[in-house]
């Protein structure tokens, strides 16, 4: 190592285990500033800003559970950077003293930059890889059980999350009733790459074959940057009503609109079960054979379909009803019935699309087994060669892989309801009975095409 350490140190215990450990430094600069401002008696004005920078060392990188593992040894880190900006404006109306209108601005920005620390280059231990000439770093050298040198597979990545957010809400008390109306639009912009597999990982099943230069290798090559878009809008009505004076009820509907990722050049790719069409080595299935693409690609792939940019329909039925009560059946106040019902819709995570850098054609992950420790990887293409012409079986050698979005995919969501009783015994002795339940309805899952069929007569898969 630069610092005269061996890269695998000798044991230092009788049963052969070394501990070993690494220097990780962390440093936070963050400043604030709030502005409030009145206007006038009916109007205020209130800023806040917020910003933090964050540079890190990590001795042992394991950014959100990416790193190597226990058996990692010292010196292939990561140097971090995560910065945070926050921008919160408010502007507050009064019209009179039943009408209040809040018009609010918010800007989010989260940038996670991460760099393997790399000490060596993989030529100088006489490996070579179809990509060095971009990724010069040594790969992660794994013998299973006993230790890992080398650098994350995963550490070479960066993301920055960019959050606008326009609201409007007015408040008016009328008799009665306390209503609310209000309208939210958000966009999001989400830049990132993620370099997996691009200096490959050699894994060693045993310490004889590491001896040997006998490993299964793996090595990533492809198209590692994504822009994702989204653009969302909500819309909402609440009515407080106080009916009398055993009785307020709480009326509300919500309107969601989650606009699903696109990306910027069309970089987005699906599959069709249904119009899946099979090949082999003799006879390869060229496209149209499942594979569709996002109908704004800039480069479309020859022969693949073009479908929305979004690669499936926006769902726009997320309607949803709320009600509540409160309720004194006597004209004591020993009893009180409160009870209420919602549907509550989720937006799903942007993860659903990040995962499309890891997707054929766009990506490729070759394996070998057994080759020279000098040259221990197959071959892939140069990532400027991605995507490839989507064929089945696909013309790298490699195995068709990747997470792809299901056509009919519709906002999951969950109903909350829940009944509560309460009964003052006497002044310092209070009982209460309640009931809570929920119910998820269209819930994200993860599913594998390539599940086995039962035969129920044989009871054989």
């Amino acid at each position: 190592m630069p610092n005269g350490q061996f890269i695998i140190p000798s044991s230092t215990t009788a049963s052969g285990l070394t501990p070993i450990s690494a220097i990780s430094r962390f440093q936070e600069d963050q400043f604030n500033i709030n502005v409030d401002l009145k206007i006038n008696e009916k109007h205020n004005f209130t800023g806040k800003v917020f910003s933090a920078n964050n540079p890190f060392t990590q001795g042992n990188f394991n950014f959100a559970g990416l790193g190597n593992g226990p058996t990692q040894l010292p010196g292939f880190g990561g140097e971090l950077d995560l910065i945070n900006r926050v921008v919160s404006l408010s502007d507050t109306y009064i019209f009179s003293p039943n009408i209040v209108n809040q018009a609010r601005f918010g800007y989010n920005r989260i940038r996670v930059t991460s760099e393997p620390q790399e000490p060596f280059t993989a030529k100088q231990f006489g490996i070579d890889s179809p990509t060095s000439n971009l990724y010069s770093g040594l790969p992660t050298i794994q013998v299973v059980g006993l230790f890992t040198l080398g650098s994350s597979p995963f550490a070479d990545q960066s993301s920055a999350i960019n959050t606008f957010t326009y609201s409007d809400t007015l408040s008016i008390t009328a008799g009665r009733h306390r209503l609310r109306l209000g309208a939210e639009y958000r966009r999001s912009q989400v830049n990132f790459f993620f370099n997996a597999f691009t200096r490959g990982q050699l894994v060693f099943p045993t310490f004889a074959s590491f001896l040997a230069g006998q490993s299964i290798s793996l090595l990533g090559s492809g198209v590692f940057d994504r822009a994702l878009r989204v653009n969302e809008f909500s819309a909402f009505a609440q009515d407080d009503i106080k009916v009398n004076n055993r009785l307020t009820l709480n009326l509300g509907i919500r309107y969601e609109f989650f606009g699903n990722p696109t990306e910027q050049q069309g970089r987005l790719i699906n599959f069709l079960p249904e119009q899946f069409k099979n090949g082999s080595v003799t006879a390869i299935a060229q496209p149209p054979n499942g594979f569709v693409q996002a109908g704004n690609a800039e480069n479309p792939i020859a022969g693949v379909p073009l479908v929305s940019d979004s690669l499936i329909d926006n769902d726009l039925n997320n309607i949803a009803p709320r009600f509540g009560f409160a309720y004194k059946p006597f004209n004591s106040d020993k009893v009180v019935i409160r009870g209420g019902y919602g549907i509550y819709f989720d937006r799903v995570s942007t993860r659903s699309i990040n995962t499309q850098v890891l997707n054929f054609p766009f990506f490729s992950l070759a394996t070998a087994v057994g080759r020279p420790l000098a040259s221990p990887f197959a071959p892939v293409p140069q990532p400027t060669a991605f995507p490839v012409i989507p064929t089945v079986p696909s013309l790298l050698g490699t195995p068709i892989s990747g997470i792809f979005l299901d056509p009919n995919f519709r906002s999951p969501y969950v109903q909350q309801y829940n009944l509560n009783i309460q009964y003052a015994v006497r002044n310092d002795l209070l009982l209460e009975f309640g009931y809570v339940g929920s119910k998820g309805t269209k819930l994200l899952q993860v599913v594998s095409l390539n599940q086995p069929v039962f035969n129920p007569v044989t009871r054989q898969f």
